[in-house]
């Protein structure tokens, strides 16, 4: 298994300002998205479909294998005007 944190902004701030999560070793953006999940609840699947992971190089794509320790950042959709 390995360790992730993940820098929580917008809506995903209501549970702080980031969540340490443990997933399986040689994981992917995907095993966090679900690690996520199910640490945040069903009620926050909608949005958490719609927002990306990002590390402080680029949007990641959901099959970027995750390293031991990173740092991640969970981006939700936004608007302006």
């Amino acid at each position: 298994m390995i360790r992730v944190n993940v820098k929580l902004f917008g809506a995903f701030r209501a549970h702080g300002e980031s969540v340490a999560l443990v997933v399986r070793k040689h994981g992917s953006i995907s095993d966090v998205r679900a690690a996520l999940l199910a640490r945040l609840g069903a009620e926050r699947a909608e949005l958490l479909s719609l927002s990306r992971f990002a590390d402080s190089h680029a949007i990641l794509a959901e099959d970027t294998p995750v390293a031991d320790g990173a740092a991640l950042a969970l981006l939700p959709p936004v608007s302006g005007g």
